[in-house]
């Protein structure tokens, strides 16, 4: 019933939202709010559309229907509204996104809502005010600012989140594979265990013992510990408004950043590839 095309389909654009994202401006609160909605534009109803799309696949699934039949199983009215997708949603479903979302939100704690849920109901019904916010803005028939009409206030790393959960919940039915959705700060400490030990395979050599490989990999997550905030200024992106391939980097604005340890510079380097750079930059902040 191409639900297996249909999961590889939305995994493929996921990633591809995901890695212009991580590679996007950190967001500031700057300008009037029509500045901030346009700079949220882009990414808002696509992340609205990836988590949308995921969850009716995952309806088609469990209804045993294709999943260009779930839209004739919905309300009319409720056919973009999140909330009421996530409530329609099998009870393991909706279980691991919470705990996606709450494992986000532990490490992202600015994040004033606590559960997904919430999230949901608080978002789910703005696809629209969203999808035409550029077009009409929020302003009443006569023109006037109408404050009822402003699209929601929303998160982009909160939608490219749930819908990787649910994504990989979609593609988990259809392999018949179970398998958990790692958490944020998971794939974060997996990351830098992992780009810590390439760099010390990297430098071990035939004749030196192992008691030596792990006195370096101990010694180099010590650094990244008493690094963490100079790491952080690396991997923040504020300064590079372009999306796609980068241009070569600005010396002036490269020399006000904290410098690091040489042993760090390629373990950093490697890190603002990652996938998660917006989460290892929260991180960091935190650590």
């Amino acid at each position: 019933m191409d639900h297996e095309i249909a999961a590889e389909r939305l995994r493929i654009a996921h990633q591809i939202v995901n890695r212009l994202w991580q590679d996007a401006p950190r967001h500031q609160h700057v300008g009037p709010p029509d500045y901030d909605y346009a700079r949220s534009w882009p990414w808002i109803p696509t992340g609205y559309q990836l988590v949308e799309q995921a969850f009716k696949l995952l309806l088609a699934i469990h209804w045993c229907v294709p999943p260009v039949n779930v839209r004739n199983r919905l309300e009319r009215g409720l056919r973009h509204d999140l909330d009421a997708l996530f409530g329609q949603l099998p009870t393991d479903d909706k279980a691991a996104v919470e705990s996606a979302y709450g494992s986000f939100v532990d490490l992202h704690r600015y994040i004033p809502v606590k559960t997904a849920s919430h999230f949901l109901q608080s978002v789910g019904h703005g696809y629209a005010n969203w999808r035409y916010v550029l077009l009409e803005g929020w302003t009443d028939s006569r023109g006037e600012p109408d404050p009822r009409r402003a699209p929601p206030t929303n998160h982009i790393g909160v939608l490219i989140e749930i819908a990787a959960v649910a994504i990989a919940r979609a593609k988990s039915h259809v392999n018949g594979k179970p398998r958990r959705f790692p958490s944020v700060v998971e794939r974060v400490d997996h990351e830098l265990d992992n780009v810590v030990g390439h760099w010390c395979n990297r430098l071990h050599d035939g004749g030196s013992k192992r008691e030596d490989w792990d006195k370096r990999h101990k010694n180099l997550h010590q650094l990244l510990v008493e690094h963490r905030h100079a790491i952080a200024a690396q991997l923040d992106n504020t300064d590079n408004p372009k999306l796609g391939p980068r241009l070569s980097s600005n010396p002036y604005l490269r020399s006000h950043l904290p410098e690091l340890p040489e042993e760090l510079l390629p373990i950093v380097a490697e890190l603002r590839r990652s996938r998660d750079r917006k989460n290892l930059f929260v991180y960091f902040c935190k650590a």
